[in-house]
């Protein structure tokens, strides 16, 4: 029987969801006992790497703080580097001075992957390794390379070790860090008393030069990070609302439908069963479908369509505006409270669902302005945006009414969204039945959705949308 069917289909289906739950990070289930004997260092670990995959592919703002925080290390970090040349400068023998140049350039090449791994979190644990072990590599490969250079004129290689105690805490944790910076102050003492240089300016070039270096460095990834993880935070919360509104949607949908169709099925069966037999049953049994399933569909559309005392226009504002906010948009609301029929209400919900949801998936916006307000007998509402993305033309005029077509036109009919976007077009058919017009109009550092509805609008007049 097909109810019979789906219940056995459904039944191996739970584990799965167990087991999907149960690797969630901080519950009580057994993929985690381990890791909780491991210590919290570990845990801490997991949950900091799961926030920063949240953050890929990255916002425009979240890598322009990026490209900020690379060329503030390098700009640090590069002042430092260069004056190792200057002992090179010094340096009589031609082939020390082609080493000494070499030495440094490798250095400094590891050191630029090195930062730019610090601010790339999504980047594998095997690629940070990698770059990690390279500059390494580079700084040990410097000391027979660049030590020798004017050793006993210029502190030539204290100011590689002070780049190494400077770079340290972008690898490495502060214990870690602290192990490299030493070891890069016992060699810059061993390289000056190797190569006659005075030890005392190899030793205060390499601690003090380090130490600020290492503090310049941290400041800016640190802030970085903290955006990253706001980001992250963000993301991870839209999404567990989305799915939130996905459960309870799928939960009414159930509740309403899963027992008629049930019934239905089980009718339709008898039907097909008695066809021959006895047709005139099998006709009841027909006639008793299509009543359950018009009754089913009534119940639907009921619970679907809100009901006029549920229809707050200006609260659907607020609320769409608190979820701008949260996204990282600075949202300017000017709206009055406005009244009208249930059709208007739910058009003028409905282009506010919409207008929020162009600007989140169709736009690179930081800001974002809402205005509704009641212009006579019709209600407007307009939701603008700056930052649009490329787009292409649409193919006819933007605004129509339900009666004629106006002239305004724009370059997309989205923030950067096909002109056949559903939500768009829906919103449009939406207005329209309710003898509404709608536009929208593009420009190179904007885009608004501009709405106007009548304030009384018949009951039956939503045409196309019952």
């Amino acid at each position: 029987m097909p109810g019979g069917q789906h219940r056995r289909r459904a039944r191996p289906a739970a584990p799965a969801r167990s087991c999907t739950h149960a690797s969630r990070p901080g519950s009580g289930h057994t993929p985690y006992a381990s890791s909780r004997r491991r210590g919290n260092a570990d845990r801490v670990g997991v949950m900091m790497t799961m926030s920063l995959a949240e953050t890929f592919p990255p916002s425009r703002t979240l890598t322009r703080a990026r490209l900020l925080t690379v060329v503030w290390l390098l700009s640090s970090v590069l002042s430092v580097v260069l004056l190792p040349l200057v002992g090179v400068g010094r340096e009589g023998a031609t082939v020390l001075r082609v080493s000494g140049v070499v030495g440094v350039a490798a250095f400094f090449g590891a050191q630029v992957l090195v930062m730019w791994s610090a601010v790339t979190p999504w980047a594998t644990t095997r690629t940070h390794r990698r770059r990690q072990l390279l500059f390494v590599a580079a700084a040990v490969l410097s000391v027979p390379m660049v030590a020798p250079v004017a050793a006993d004129q210029w502190a030539t290689w204290a100011w590689l070790a002070a780049s190494v105690i400077g770079t340290a805490p972008l690898m490495w944790s502060w214990s870690w860090a602290t192990v490299a910076s030493l070891a890069a102050l016992v060699t810059s003492v061993l390289v000056a008393m190797v190569f006659d240089g005075e030890v005392f300016q190899y030793a205060a070039v390499t601690l003090s030069v380090g130490v600020g270096l290492a503090l310049v460095n941290r400041a800016p990834v640190w802030l970085w990070e903290l955006l990253v993880r706001a980001e992250a935070t963000q993301r991870v919360e839209a999404r567990a609302v989305a799915a939130d509104e996905r459960n309870r949607f799928g939960r009414d949908v159930h509740d309403i439908l899963g027992h008629d169709l049930t019934v239905i099925a089980l009718k339709s069966e008898l039907a097909a069963r008695t066809a021959d037999a006895d047709p005139a049953s099998s006709a009841r049994e027909a006639e008793e479908v299509r009543a359950i399933a018009e009754s089913a569909l009534g119940r639907l559309r009921g619970a679907l369509a809100p009901r006029r005392q549920d229809l707050d226009v200006r609260s659907e504002v607020d609320q769409m505006a608190r979820i701008l906010a949260a996204a990282g948009l600075h949202t300017d609301v000017e709206a009055s409270d406005v009244d009208g029929s249930a059709p208007t209400l739910r058009a003028l919900t409905m282009a506010v669902k919409e207008a929020t949801t162009n600007v989140l998936r169709h736009s690179d916006a930081q800001r974002c302005r809402i205005v509704l307000r009641s212009d006579g007998d019709r209600v407007r509402l307009e939701v603008t945006n700056d930052r649009p993305r490329a787009g292409r033309s649409p193919h006819g005029p933007t605004r129509t009414g339900s009666t004629r077509t106006g002239s305004t036109r724009t370059g997309s009919t989205s923030s950067g969204a096909s002109p056949s976007s559903s939500g768009l077009n829906g919103l449009r058919e939406r207005v329209i039945g309710v003898g509404g017009t709608f536009a929208v109009h593009r420009r190179a550092d904007s885009f608004t959705i501009d709405v106007s509805v009548p304030a009384v609008v018949p009951d039956g007049g939503l045409v196309g949308h019952e």
